[in-house]
This record gives C-alpha cells, structure tokens and sequence, in this order.
C-alpha cells in the first residue's frame, strides 16, 4: 500500500469508526475501544494470510441452500462448541478502513447472520496465531441463495 492509499484509508476510518464501534458493541454485547483494532498494515497481512489458508482448504468448504438454514446453524454450533474462548481477527468489509477488531470467535458464530447483514455477505475470522479461520459466506448462484461454511484448523 502506497503512502496515498493508506492516508486516505485512515481517514476515512477516523470519520466513521465510532458508528462502527457502536454496530459491534450492538452484535457482541462487548464494549469495543480503538486499541482493540489493529493496524491497517496488520489487518492486510492478516488478511493475506487468511486467503492463503483459505485457499488451501477449500475442499473442506460446505454449501447450504438458504431452505437449510437449519442445517448450517446446526454446523455453525458444533464449531461453537470447539472454538471454546478463542480470540481472532473479524474480517469485515470494513477492516479495510479501520483494521480488524478483535473478537471472541464463539460469539462471532452465534451472532453470525448480523455480522452478515453488517457486512453485506460474508464473515471471515482467523485466530490470532493465523493458523485457524473460519469463512462464512452468504450469496447467490443460479437463482438461488446459499449459505457456506469453510473452517480449517479447529
């Protein structure tokens, strides 16, 4: 990232990250502050770091029509249950302008259909050592909607 592109980036975090702020302390229920970003640096290298491995598993990837939503939020709570009190890295649209939060993944799971509405169609977390993530996606093919699941390391 160019000098340019990240001063534009950061300030476009400083005009909007308090309503950001509020929209996470509203889905987790948690009192979120600045410090508990990280940097916009940071965040891309997380980020790269969460494609990579995303990339690699892949295969693992479940898809569930939008009908079966039972069934992906029956998968959604067996990885609950794994994740235990981990923290990681919440990788929104919006980490690009304010870094990504970190955030208990267990409650990021449970409330994951606002985090897909906050984002517009995907939450993706990754752990804190970027060896763990988690991808959970929301779109359209073929006229139909879809749920998918990808996890790795859990």
């Amino acid at each position: 990232m160019n000098k340019i592109e990240e001063l534009v980036r950061q300030n476009r975090g400083r005009r909007e990250i308090d309503k950001y702020i509020d929209q996470l302390k509203e889905i987790f229920g948690l009192k979120f502050s600045y410090s508990d970003f990280s940097t916009l640096n940071r965040t891309d290298q997380v980020t790269e770091e969460f494609y990579k491995k995303f990339k690699s598993n892949i295969q693992s990837g479940k898809k569930y029509k939008k009908a079966s939503f039972v069934d992906f939020e029956i998968d959604v709570k067996k990885l609950t249950d794994r994740v235990k009190d981990e923290k990681g890295y919440l990788l929104t649209k919006n980490a690009e302008w304010f870094g990504a939060p970190m955030v208990p993944i267990s409650i990021a799971l449970s409330q994951c259909t606002k985090i897909l509405e906050l984002d517009g169609d995907s939450l993706n977390i990754i752990s804190t050592d970027l060896e763990k993530g988690i991808l959970l996606d929301y779109f359209e093919e073929f006229g139909e909607w879809y749920y998918e699941l990808t996890a790795w390391g859990w």
